[in-house]
């Protein structure tokens, strides 16, 4: 049976409301009568206490005319359906009640059958809108609960480095309804052993219910607001903000950890090992503490299944602090076409690990494929296949730091030809030549359409294939290059904030502050500390 509608009925005359009720088959219409009054101030109460669907009022009545109630109720954001029930049959009410939405206008006297017909047709809205209102609530439903499907995806940018801005992170977190926006962060790997052999037997839906209720422990026992990326063969990573970083966070993750390993040894019978990166406070250092972590569960052993950066500096002096921020500097020299750029910095990331005492191939290959599969990604998205030979060859074990440096060097060569082909030479000339002036006159700030005047092409244009080109706009690609050259300057030591702002385009200190800290989670002071 279709659910009732509800309607109240408004005029001063009595003999009106009465033959409305009597004349009118309102059970044929399936609607109920929840109150009548006999002015619009009256009017106006009953809907506020009682919201019917519809509303059948009288023009002119004491107190408060229909218009004015009408306008009143709208102005209070109720909107039900509006009938004007009149014996005036002016212009300026029939302009009125058109400004102020009113469904229907039946002139006095109207047969019940016209009367029912108006009825009827402001009903069907309501049905309408009722229909549209529940698919639009389980949309909603549906995407809340999908909403949480992304988080892990989320998380993954986060530790891999691919949110570049601080600002992207906040209002992301701020989208999933997560804790993560905190003073401090740590990050912690899980990797579980013999999964095969315990859960081996079971069913994929048993199998994905195990590794669901050891994520779900770890979160519940590590610090509040802790989120992680669920598992992937065998190994999940937790990002754990903090509100502050003294020995009782320490302990409470440390305790966390170990209350994991019982659980998965008590409860699932399996074994687990655990590596706890650096407590870090900038925001583009999540990854630092992620690669940290990593390196930690791949040196624990099963006499200490937890392990600590500082554990493993200990074990590993001169790999202590091995993040890899070369990376994404390498990759961005690849889609800007920087060749020497992207030279120095592979060169820089070899130099760093030939200071790495022992076990290499433990170190280089990881980040190898790290920066390689990234690399092969970016490229897939813009239509580039690598064979999976020419991958494999160049992360292949027992070189020499030498020669597996010139490999990476030689196809990371390849890659740029390979960019260069794949574009149109006219798009790869138009972005390069785009990228020389934002990098030769970035301390005067020009603007795309300055640029696309002196290249001769529309602002349009040009915006679409640099963005197609890089992946990023050009506003992202100027911020991005400008807050680079401000982390250099401020790692230097030698420039106070207000100059650093100035040499990396800023003329306005407070700005160019609240710019990098949208970028990095910290304003330049800060950052330039932790370098002195």
């Amino acid at each position: 049976m279709n659910e009732k509608f509800t309607i109240v009925i408004i005029d001063d005359e009595e003999y009106v409301i009465d033959g409305l009720k009597r004349h009118v088959n309102w059970d044929r219409l399936n609607v109920k009568i929840i109150g009548t009054a006999s002015d619009g101030m009256m009017g106006y109460d009953l809907i506020t206490e009682v919201h019917p669907d519809v509303v059948i009022t009288d023009i002119y009545m004491p107190e408060m005319n229909g218009m004015q109630m009408i306008k009143k109720i709208n102005e209070n954001k109720l909107f039900p359906k509006f009938i004007v029930f009149t014996g005036y049959d002016e212009f300026e009410l029939a302009r009125k009640s058109i400004l102020y939405k009113v469904s229907e206008y039946i002139l006095k006297p109207s047969l019940p059958k016209d009367i029912e017909e108006s009825i009827e047709k402001v009903l069907n809205e309501c049905r309408a809108e009722r229909e549209q209102k529940h698919e639009m609530e389980a949309l909603r439903e549906r995407f809340e609960k999908e909403k949480k499907n992304l988080i892990p995806r989320f998380i993954n940018n986060i530790l891999n480095g691919r949110l570049k801005r601080y600002e992207e992170f906040t209002q992301e977190n701020s989208f999933f309804e997560l804790s993560l926006d905190a003073p401090w962060w740590c990050v912690l790997s899980l990797n579980l052993n013999g999964t095969y052999e315990t859960f081996g037997e079971l069913t994929v839906e048993e199998q994905v219910f195990k590794l669901y209720q050891i994520f779900s422990f770890a979160v519940s026992v590590l610090p509040s607001g802790t989120v992680g990326n669920g598992f992937e063969n065998n190994i999940c990573s937790f990002i754990i903000p903090l509100e502050n970083n003294d020995e009782e966070s320490s302990r409470s993750i440390y305790e966390g950890a170990k209350q994991i390993i019982s659980y998965c040894e008590e409860v699932h019978g399996i074994s687990g090992v655990i590596g706890i990166g650096s407590v870090v406070k900038l925001f583009d250092e999540i990854p630092q503490a992620y690669q940290e972590s990593k390196n930690c569960v791949k040196d624990s052993c099963q006499e200490d299944p937890i392990i600590h950066i500082t554990e493993f500096q200990k074990l590993n002096p001169s790999c202590a602090n091995f993040p890899f921020p070369e990376k994404n500097r390498i990759i961005d020299a690849l889609f800007t076409g920087d060749s020497n750029e992207a030279r120095s910095q592979i060169q820089h990331l070899f130099e760093r690990i030939a200071k790495i005492k022992s076990a290499r191939d433990s170190y280089v290959i990881p980040l190898l494929f790290e920066l390689i599969g990234t690399t092969s990604i970016e490229l897939f998205q813009k239509g580039i296949l690598i064979e999976p030979a020419s991958l494999l060859e160049v992360v292949r074990e027992n070189r020499t730091l030498a020669e597996t440096c010139a490999k990476v060097l030689e196809f990371f060569e390849y890659l740029f030809d390979q960019l260069q082909n794949r574009q149109t030479s006219k798009n790869y000339q138009i972005v390069k030549k785009v990228i020389e002036q934002i990098q030769s006159d970035y301390m005067k700030n020009p603007s795309l359409n300055e640029i696309a005047e002196k290249l001769q092409l529309t602002p349009n244009y040009l915006s679409t294939v640099f963005s197609k080109s890089l992946g990023m706009s050009f506003s992202h690609y100027c911020t991005r290059f400008k807050m680079e050259k401000a982390k250099k300057l401020l790692e230097s030591g030698t420039y106070k904030v207000y100059e650093v702002a100035q040499l990396a385009g800023y003329n306005n200190t407070e700005y160019f502050s609240k710019i990098f800290k949208d970028t990095t989670g910290v304003v330049p002071s800060e950052y330039m500390r932790k370098y002195l």
